[in-house]
């Protein structure tokens, strides 16, 4: 992630609402996933000594990022309640030297932060621990699983359910999706502008033309694909330099998508000033005549991988009719 986009510059996304449901209360599911009945614990503030200043955020943006690196590189543990517990009860008051009152621990959670407050049997607050450290006030590892939930390929419906399985504190589905769509998605799309930008930039520099490999890739097989992939990648850098989604609404047809998706790539690259010396795609039908009606001075060839796969596959088919036969 480029240096000058930390976590929380991504915040005013979010209006004054959202930032309370998301970093206080909204959170706390314990082990119920039915997202119909959102048990929410009023109760539950961070405080204030323990978060960050959100409002200072420009003046520690170096801070940030190395704190949010080691954040993510820190090792981290299951660790069982009772096991927790163990610990919790060896504690002694400094003020009292009474030892903890286990009937007396008040335990809070906040997707899977877990937040003790420890008292003796006099009565005095022992300890405040929290199990995770806060970015801002949002618990770090709430903020890690959203985003490797994303970056694993996964769904919430999976990672909730292995959750359940294990009886691991969890966030619920709405918050899942809020922090996906208005915090990891918008450091997502920041990083690839900032990445893209970088590629473009190393070929302007070169003053060469591009010779580029497209292809397109749908969500399910057949003509039921509701979303489609296409991408355009530099064979001499073997970098993507261009990519879209396309959307079945947009086209009508799901046969139509990778046509779509290729046209909006060229158009872009071209409109960005970039020569394409040479493009290597498979034999889509579509695509053969789209190149040769709107970029006539391209060289259009064929992947090898794919006319190789479809050599193999007519050979076979001929080895099984009747009158295949060696010799």
């Amino acid at each position: 992630m480029d240096d000058s986009t930390p976590i929380k510059k991504i915040f005013p996304y979010l209006d004054e609402e959202e930032k309370v449901s998301l970093f206080m209360d909204d959170s706390v599911t314990g082990s119920n996933f039915d997202d119909s009945h959102d048990s929410r614990d009023p109760t539950f503030v961070i405080d204030e000594d323990e978060s960050f200043d959100a409002e200072n955020v420009d003046d520690h943006n170096d801070d940030n990022c190395d704190e949010s690196s080691s954040l993510v590189q820190t090792k981290k543990f299951i660790v069982f309640e009772n096991c927790l517990d163990d610990i919790l009860n060896c504690l002694i008051s400094n003020i009292c030297k009474c030892h903890v009152d286990s009937s007396d621990t008040i335990k809070e959670y906040c997707g899977s932060l877990l937040k003790v407050s420890v008292f003796c049997t006099g009565g005095h607050l022992v300890k405040k621990w929290l199990s995770q450290p806060l970015l801002g006030k949002m618990p770090v590892a709430n903020l890690l699983v959203f985003a490797a939930t994303l970056f694993a390929g996964q769904t919430y419906a999976h990672i909730s359910q292995f959750a359940k399985f294990m009886n691991f504190q969890f966030v619920n589905k709405t918050t899942f999706q809020t922090v996906q769509r208005e915090i990891v998605m918008p450091v997502v799309d920041h990083s690839w502008t900032v990445m893209q930008d970088h590629i473009f930039k190393k070929i302007k520099d070169s003053n060469r033309c591009l010779m580029l490999a497209g292809d397109g890739r749908c969500d399910s097989p057949g003509f039921n694909a509701k979303y489609c992939t296409y991408s355009l990648l530099d064979m001499e850098t073997q970098e993507i330099v261009v990519f879209v989604n396309i959307k079945l609404t947009e086209t009508g047809s799901s046969s139509k998508m990778e046509v779509e998706g290729f046209r909006r790539c060229m158009t872009y690259l071209i409109e960005k000033g970039f020569k394409i010396e040479l493009l290597a795609t498979d034999r889509h039908v579509q695509i053969r005549s789209l190149v040769t009606k709107e970029f006539p001075k391209i060289d259009h060839q064929f992947d090898v991988w794919h006319l190789a796969k479809s050599i193999r596959k007519k050979l076979l088919q001929k080895s099984k009719t009747s009158d295949c036969r060696l010799g």
